[in-house]
């Protein structure tokens, strides 16, 4: 590996990317009206070229998407970002939608619109939402550039009043298990929006350190793996650093910067979630009491393989709900297996009320029940 070279990213899995955007498509029943800015920018095979900030925000904030929201006391949640993988499906950081009970949209130039929670990733970082309508542009430049720690990368808001303009700008520093750090952090209205490199080619996701800095980038293979998880695309289409055969042969996963499935899941450690004995225990709840309890659904979506056999029927996730009211924990117990990922990473999106026992909140059992009909 060439001296300082920290991160090189695997063409691989720009297949999966950009295979997603047309399974997504179908997914949504989406007809796209607009051209595709990946669409367009595959087309170009030459050596990428280091573009200037104007000219990265010229093609990449038309795809960037401004999010809102009120939570349960009626407040307005933070201003946050998220950017459009396919024309009517939003990815952005699960923190920033995390206590939202309503949550709107601006792709684009459009207009403000509610959406639909549809995924939560098993680590509780990504989310995806869905528009009602097909927006049109995404982000979907294949990243072929290799990185190294102190390139510049920039982070792309949809949000007129963010401070310095839509495009911010900070350096690579380190890779820290699953993710990439940066500094400076990006302000905080860039929690869920896309980053890109100095080529204006797509890396991933900013996403919030546990003190709430967003100084992290989790990358392009965490967000396919949750499209993999609800069955999009094929699970062998992912490129992990354990399977990658790009990676040199004698280097160590954790001495690049390649942003893989692994490292400490954020959302346990939050959770601490667990069994159900000792301090993990959780008290089990009839299903129309933990429906009632429900401040935010999400609604899955249906997996196109599925969708296309007309497959349907019910699935059960048994879900535990924390002391806060979040869900830690989503298994599936019954319901068709090519249904039951979609069902699981919706399930993890539901926020409750907190259940009190004698003054004191406590952990609940309970199961949710998905129907997808053909």
């Amino acid at each position: 590996m060439e001296k300082g070279r920290v991160y090189r990213k695997k063409s691989k899995t720009w297949l999966l990317v950009l295979a997603t955007v047309g399974a997504m498509c179908a997914a949504t029943n989406a007809r796209s009206q607009h051209p595709s800015s990946a669409g367009r920018w595959n087309q170009d095979t030459s050596e990428p070229r280091q573009l200037s900030q104007d000219q990265i925000a010229s093609l990449t904030v038309p795809s960037a998407v401004l999010i809102t929201g009120i939570d349960s006391s009626g407040r307005s949640i933070a201003t946050a970002g998220g950017f459009l993988i396919a024309p009517r499906l939003v990815v952005t950081s699960y923190a920033a939608i995390k206590d939202a009970t309503q949550i709107m949209a601006k792709a684009g130039s459009h207009q403000t619109e509610p959406v639909t929670l549809v995924a939560v990733s098993r680590d509780w970082i990504v989310a995806f939402l869905r528009l009602g309508a097909d927006r049109g542009v995404t982000l979907g430049r294949p990243y072929k550039h290799p990185l190294a720690a102190g390139d510049t990368v920039y982070s792309i808001a949809n949000d007129p009043n963010t401070p310095g303009g839509p495009v911010a700008a900070a350096r690579l520093a380190t890779r820290v298990a699953d993710y990439l750090t940066v500094s400076p952090a990006f302000s905080p209205s860039y929690n869920g929006a896309a980053v890109v490199s100095q080529w204006g080619e797509w890396i991933g996701l900013a996403a919030p350190a546990e003190d709430g800095h967003i100084n992290r980038i989790y990358g392009t293979t965490k967000i396919a793996s949750l499209f993999v998880e609800i069955g999009l695309v094929p699970k062998d289409a992912v490129v992990t650093e354990e399977n990658s055969p790009y990676r040199p042969e004698g280097s160590s996963p954790k001495n690049n910067l390649e942003p893989i499935e692994g490292g400490a899941p954020v959302g346990a450690a939050r959770s601490g979630a667990g069994g159900l004995a000792g301090p993990d225990a959780a008290i089990r709840q009839p299903d129309s009491v933990i429906a009632g309890m429900a401040l935010r659904r999400a609604e899955p979506l249906y997996p196109p393989k599925a969708q296309s056999a007309k497959l349907s029927g019910s699935v059960v996730v048994e879900v535990i709900i924390d002391e806060s009211g979040y869900v830690v924990r989503a298994t599936a117990v019954s319901g068709d297996d090519q249904l039951r990922g979609a069902a699981v990473a919706a399930a993890r999106g539901w926020l409750f009320k907190p259940t009190m026992i004698a003054g004191a909140s406590v952990r609940v059992l309970g199961q949710i029940t998905f129907n997808f009909k053909s």
